[in-house]
């Protein structure tokens, strides 16, 4: 069978309207989310949220954590822009990111944040100045780190 000339403009015209229409798709925002999960959570405070698998992954997708661990176990500033400690490694100053919004507008701020440091461990003296955030847990800052990018370490609103 022999093809007219006609037919590879056409298929091809069509191949990229085709295309077009695929790159156009966006994802959606906002909304309900919808989860399954095989226990109830007893409570969505990352500070109360059980040490099972499923709570610990519906904190991640609604709370920030100061810092987070990339797949190498790297730190990396998430709510923190920067981080230093003292010379006795005991003590960390965490300087907040600007222009952070809790989800009803609110500003960020390092009282918001060490008080919900505070109630998730209670045996660390955290303080709030400006926008850094003291922290004093008694232990290396690299454990200390790595203790703050916990999801039960995450950043929370409390009233």
């Amino acid at each position: 069978m022999k093809r007219s000339g006609w037919q590879w403009p056409v298929t091809s015209a069509l191949l990229i309207l085709m295309s077009a229409a695929n790159a156009a798709t966006r994802p959606q925002y906002g909304g309900t989310l919808h989860l399954t999960m095989r226990a109830n959570p007893s409570s969505l405070d990352p500070a109360e949220i059980s040490e099972y698998i499923g709570g610990r992954n519906v904190i991640v997708l609604l709370f920030d954590t100061l810092v987070t661990t990339d797949v190498s176990g790297r730190v990396q500033g998430a709510l923190a822009e920067s981080w230093q400690t003292s010379p006795t490694d005991q003590r960390m100053q965490v300087r907040l990111r600007r222009n952070i919004k809790f989800q009803d507008g609110n500003p960020l701020t390092a009282e918001a944040a060490a008080a919900s440091l505070r109630r998730g461990n209670p045996g660390w003296n955290v303080t709030a100045a400006g926008d850094v955030v003291t922290i004093d847990s008694g232990v290396s800052a690299s454990e200390l780190l790595q203790e703050l990018a916990l999801p039960r370490n995450a950043i929370a609103k409390r009233d």
